[in-house]
């Protein structure tokens, strides 16, 4: 278990997003172009550790604060139906990209998402330690089906300079992140409002 708590905050993947342009962020506006990214906005997620469900995850869009950041609630279950674990992330758009600062720090804002990606777009952010992540778009039209539904994706491959393997991140402009695969998780999107 101990595993599989500490995988799910490796992934930060999780997590999701399109952006839309400079001044809405830059005016403090809170409004977004991005179908997804909405205040209240649900995503729910299966889990699997090793090919086994392991639980699920739930994602809630929060409000806006006011400057363009936005608050996303993750809360992880067992296969129970028990909550295990919680955490808020912030979340904001910044140019052509979905930012999230998963440690609250306001300091280090990965960009997980890119708006109009296009095949072999290329991006990293560095963090303070000297971790390097690497996205790439390797796909912008792959057919996912997941417990959801079936979406057509853009694929972007994520490596950490700091672990092992890749992660493969399938994402729906309408819809956000449908499934990621990674080394010891796979997730997928079961569910959505």
């Amino acid at each position: 278990m101990k595993l599989f708590n500490k995988t799910l905050f490796i992934i930060p993947a999780l997590f999701l997003f399109s952006c839309s342009s400079d001044s809405s962020s830059s005016s403090g506006n809170c409004d977004s172009d991005i179908n997804f990214m909405q205040t209240g906005k649900i995503l729910n997620y299966s889990l699997e550790q090793f090919g086994f469900v392991a639980g699920a995850m739930k994602l809630e869009f929060g409000a806006c604060d006011g400057t363009g950041v936005y608050s996303l609630s993750r809360k992880y279950f067992d296969t129970s139906g028990a909550e295990t674990g919680s955490q808020v992330d912030k979340i904001k758009i910044e140019g052509d990209y979905m930012k999230i600062d998963v440690s609250n720090s306001e300091t280090f804002y990965e960009r997980l998402y890119k708006k109009n990606a296009q095949l072999g777009d290329t991006w990293e952010d560095t963090k303070a330690d000297g971790t390097i992540y690497t996205r790439e778009v390797i796909d912008v039209d792959s057919l996912i089906t997941v417990p959801a539904g079936s979406f057509h994706c853009k694929v972007y491959k994520q490596t950490s300079s700091n672990s092992i393997g890749e992660n493969y991140i399938f994402w729906n402009d309408e819809y956000g992140e449908i499934m990621e695969e990674s080394l010891f998780l796979t997730l997928k999107l079961s569910s959505h409002n």
